[in-house]
């Protein structure tokens, strides 16, 4: 077996090395660009002060190839947004809560704030609605 890929629970840094190779391997491609473009028009023009993040499984390792991908997936300006890494630790709601809103359990988002969650794992949607429900949750499907 190639030594790249020999797993051992001595050298947890192989799992690490092999998730950036698969990566590199299986580029992402744009589901619905037309969509997606036209949502982020839709939003800069409705409230210019809008912002919009990106919020991944992945791990912060990974950030350079994340912007690679989110530009070969028809974003080309990824850097200007903020890009948060989950590292698969927690769902995204606990990650929202703790992480991005740094809020106690018992607090609560202010509501004067829309806010819009889009993925296309159910998990997360389930984690964001469950901790959040006045948080506007769509599942992101392939065209």
């Amino acid at each position: 077996m190639d030594r790249a890929f020999a797993l051992s629970k001595e050298e947890p840094d192989d799992i690490k090395r092999l998730e950036l190779y698969y990566r590199e391997l299986h580029t992402p491609y744009a589901t619905d660009l037309d969509g997606f473009q036209n949502m982020m028009e839709r939003l800069s023009q409705s409230d210019p002060s809008s912002e919009f993040s990106f919020l991944t499984a992945r791990g912060c390792e990974t950030h350079s190839i994340t912007l690679e991908h989110l530009q070969m997936a028809g974003i080309p300006n990824g850097h200007n947004h903020r890009v948060y890494y989950t590292n698969n630790w927690c769902t995204k709601g606990v990650y929202m809560r703790d992480s991005i809103f740094c809020l106690s359990s018992s607090a609560s988002l202010p509501t004067s704030v829309q806010y819009i969650f889009i993925d296309d794992n159910e998990l997360h949607l389930k984690s964001v609605h469950e901790l959040f429900p006045q948080i506007q949750c769509y599942r992101w499907r392939t065209k």
